[in-house]
């Protein structure tokens, strides 16, 4: 736990010893080479290690057509560049997260305040998601790439790096109907109408792999119980967006559409977790870089642009506490993550 908790303080207090300014891009930088070498050097370390471990060395006995039909082209892709190059499995994780934060300072770096961004990321998307679930964290990361193109109102842009995500998790095709969304007003309204309108194209694009999720995660009577408290900070967060959505509107104009979709997408959240725990807990990674980007703007907010040091460090005190508690009492944290290993050190 101590080291997954001095990561987070690190980062933390580097970006309140920056103040409000914008972080300059050498911190940035480190940070960002820091935490690629963290996570991508891990050995036995995270939940998912084992099973890719498994498929890696079978890719590594058949032709990458033989097995095409049967996963994520974008992911084997990955793999067989790894194993076509003479490299071992480390490179894979080393590979992806190159991939993962790569994409994750191009999304943070257009929101104003980076590091506060990257730290709040650090105990779920970074620990939970990028050092174990590869082929979620890679979606969620070529995501974040097409809410940049979102905002900056590149419709083709958007489009296609939503269908990249979608060959890493096919699951990721459920954003599309945001490309419709482009230039819009956004609301409950012109959401579902968006969704409705692009359903068609969500299922044949998703294809077979539809049945798989949902006997995975909605018939499976596997639960996630910690998704209860992830999601529960989503959807705090979705509310406390549309409490303050005006100000928010105000405050941060260019983002405010692209906001105001993921609050309505949190709530969803909400909402799906009273049908499949697994579900909603999958779901969420995909809609907590945005509601990242809400939380960690909140304190400015709420503060109408005043120092307040109780409000600006409210987010960052509850993810350390989310940090300490679930590594302590959750029995994935402690076998997957505790101790952590590199093969570097």
């Amino acid at each position: 736990m101590l080291t997954y908790l001095g990561v987070y303080v690190g980062l933390v207090l580097t970006k309140f010893g920056a103040g409000r300014s914008t972080i300059s891009t050498p911190i940035l930088a480190f940070w960002a080479i820091v935490l690629t070498v963290f996570v991508g050097s891990r050995e036995w370390v995270g939940c998912d290690f084992s099973g890719y471990l498994l498929r890696f060395n079978f890719y590594q006995k058949v032709p990458f057509e033989a097995v095409t039909g049967n996963a994520e082209t974008g992911f084997l892709a990955l793999n067989y560049l790894v194993i076509n190059m003479g490299l071992g499995y480390p490179w894979l994780n080393f590979f992806a997260a190159v991939i993962f934060f790569g994409c994750a300072v191009a999304f943070v770096l257009k929101r104003g305040d980076p590091l506060s961004i990257l730290a709040l990321m650090f105990p779920v998307l970074i620990v939970q998601l990028a050092m174990s679930g590869l082929r979620q964290a890679l979606a969620v990361a070529l995501l974040m790439l097409a809410w940049n193109a979102f905002v900056s109102r590149r419709r083709v842009w958007t489009l296609a790096l939503i269908l990249a995500a979608s060959l890493f998790h096919a699951s990721a095709i459920v954003f599309l109907p945001m490309v419709l969304l482009i230039g819009r007003q956004v609301s409950t309204v012109t959401l579902g109408l968006a969704a409705v309108v692009a359903m068609p194209a969500v299922f044949y694009l998703i294809g077979e792999r539809a049945d798989v999720y949902q006997g995975r995660y909605i018939e499976s009577e596997n639960e996630s119980l910690g998704a209860i408290f992830r999601v529960a900070l989503t959807v705090i967060t979705s509310g406390m967006f549309e409490l303050y959505r005006r100000a928010y509107e105000t405050e941060y104009p260019e983002d405010f559409q692209l906001m105001r979709a993921f609050s309505l997408f949190g709530l969803g959240v909400g909402l799906l977790f009273f049908i499949s725990t697994l579900a909603a807990h999958r779901m969420n990674y995909y809609v907590m870089p945005v509601q990242l980007v809400m939380l960690s703007r909140l304190p400015r907010i709420m503060s109408d642009n005043r120092p307040n040091l109780a409000l600006d460090v409210a987010p960052y005190v509850v993810y350390g506490m989310y940090i300490v508690v679930w590594m302590g009492l959750s029995r994935h944290a402690s076998l997957c993550y505790d101790p952590y290993n590199s093969y570097l050190f």
